[in-house]
């Protein structure tokens, strides 16, 4: 299993990347928001999951531990593969859809390409409990206002950070 790459990107696109280590070309997999934060010519660290396949091998990099724990969270979900779970990783991050099963807003979840109404139910049904997200709370236990409104414009189709800078 390949955990990890630190080299330089020699190739770029949208959907993939080519990193160099020690001589060594690798292909990863990446997504679109991935591969606006990276430049030819640059060293990066990807986190990386590898799926195996009957006819394939295919290195999946993320630039963050946390986006790479979410793709490897949601391919658990039956009918679930690596092509759905890239694309919930560029539209959300964990705590989005932690926020959303919680909710169960199926709404915002088969807002993403590739998943539809039933798909979404199944993946709220099967990751419940899994992603537990942490609210923070007022010295009486009570949740604050701030919460309060941005789970309500979570609610209404808004991801959380796009919430939290409108809240701002």
């Amino acid at each position: 299993m390949i955990a990890s790459l630190y080299g330089n990107i020699k190739s770029l696109r949208l959907d993939r990347a080519v990193i160099e280590v020690n001589g060594i070309g690798y292909l990863v997999q990446i997504s679109i928001k991935t591969a606006n934060q990276m430049a030819i010519g640059r060293e990066v660290q990807l986190f990386t999951s590898m799926v195996v396949r009957e006819d394939s091998m295919t290195l999946y990099g993320f630039l963050s531990e946390s986006e790479r724990e979410l793709f490897e969270l949601v391919q658990t979900v039956s009918g679930f593969g690596p092509k759905v779970s890239l694309a919930i990783t560029q539209a959300m991050d964990i705590e989005d859809l932690a926020s959303a099963i919680t909710t169960k807003d199926e709404v915002a979840i088969a807002s993403i390409p590739g998943i539809g109404r039933k798909s979404a139910q199944r993946l709220i049904l099967e990751l419940s409990g899994k992603l537990e997200l942490n609210h923070p709370t007022t010295k009486t236990g009570e949740v604050s206002w701030r919460t309060e409104i941005t789970e309500a414009l979570v609610g209404l189709g808004f991801n959380r950070r796009q919430a939290e800078n409108a809240i701002s």
